[in-house]
């Protein structure tokens, strides 16, 4: 085994430990986050179809 296949195996490792991080971190705000996510999604498609409406009447 090589010096760079062992440098590879190691930074395998880590990022499987940072990903495991993440999602662990990511779970406990995951309802926070949905509804964060509806209501940002939701006034988009307000302001959505207000720029349409004031785009197409006269």
């Amino acid at each position: 085994m090589s010096r760079h296949d062992a440098y590879r195996t190691t930074d395998r490792r880590t990022r499987k430990g940072a990903v495991a991080l993440s999602a662990s971190a990511a779970s406990g705000r995951s309802a926070e986050l949905n509804s964060l996510f509806g209501l940002s999604l939701l006034l988009g498609l307000i302001l959505g179809l207000a720029g349409l409406l004031r785009l197409i009447s006269p």
